[in-house]
């Protein structure tokens, strides 16, 4: 649609984007997208029946996230270029296409965003319980959706959505890329099955997991350059944004270390 109502857009030259800036922007894209979601897998492939096979989940994640998102990627390339002064990305599409095309990508956008976060909100909750938190289901959800509410009220109201949406992707970063790297690897050492004993213990937790996630937070939080934090291994490498494989890394390569340490400790 968006090919249908603009105009050609005339692609100048200009000053290449330098290793930080690009950096940036990969943090970024990974933040909001697959690395953002790792931890919200399950809560989805719960629903999936259980003989599913995994090429057809694998190829259902792949297109259905990665060609909308390259399509919308492109858009905001796009409208960066139809608009260079624009502030961001989505006060540019009031400007470069009709109303009534941004209508209906608001719309989209809503009931996109219900229906992600309900299932979200549901997790949540079970989390909370997992926690230790005497709250029933719905209460839990209930204060999970008073909370999200005054948090993004405060957001819109702020008069600096786009900056502060940006700035906590990235410090979403510090905690999902050693959580992802910890449990890829625990992932692989199962060999993919979780017996159904192990879920319930309750208030119970593992030393090498936990440690394993502080230290890639530590890693990942030296690392990233956002507004309003620059790590001093980012600054040392000209403002270049490598907390994502730094929290990967040390998250994924610390946790069979600790794990390993912390089972010859109960063998002595």
């Amino acid at each position: 649609m968006a090919w249908l109502v603009v105009d050609d857009i005339q692609i100048n030259d200009g000053a290449p984007a330098s290793w930080a800036l690009f950096l940036g922007g990969v943090a970024l894209a990974a933040s909001g997208s697959g690395l953002g979601w790792s931890s919200a897998a399950a809560d989805y492939s719960r629903y999936l029946p259980a003989g599913t096979g995994r090429l057809r989940i694998v190829a259902a994640v792949t297109v259905g996230g990665g060609v909308p998102q390259a399509l919308l990627m492109a858009l905001g390339a796009a409208i960066a270029i139809a608009l260079p002064d624009a502030g961001d990305p989505v006060t540019g599409l009031s400007t470069i296409f009709p109303a009534w095309l941004v209508v209906i990508y608001l719309v989209l956008v809503i009931v996109q965003m219900l229906s992600l976060n309900g299932v979200d909100l549901y997790s949540s909750g079970v989390t909370l319980q997992a926690l230790g938190v005497r709250l029933s289901r719905w209460q839990a959800v209930l204060v999970d959706g008073v909370l999200c509410g005054l948090v993004g009220a405060a957001v819109v109201l702020s008069g600096s959505f786009y900056q502060f949406v940006s700035t906590f992707l990235l410090f979403m970063i510090i905690w999902f890329a050693p959580w992802a790297g910890v449990f890829l690897v625990d992932l692989a050492r199962r060999r993919g099955r979780y017996p159904r004993a192990s879920a319930a213990v309750h208030q119970s937790f593992s030393r090498a997991g936990v440690g394993a996630q502080l230290l890639g937070m530590i890693a990942a939080a030296l690392c990233i350059n956002t507004t309003v934090f620059v790590g001093p291994i980012a600054a040392a490498f000209g403002g270049a944004d490598l907390s994502v494989p730094a929290g990967l890394l040390v998250g994924a390569l610390t946790y069979p270390i600790l794990l390993r340490l912390a089972h010859e400790g109960e063998a002595a």
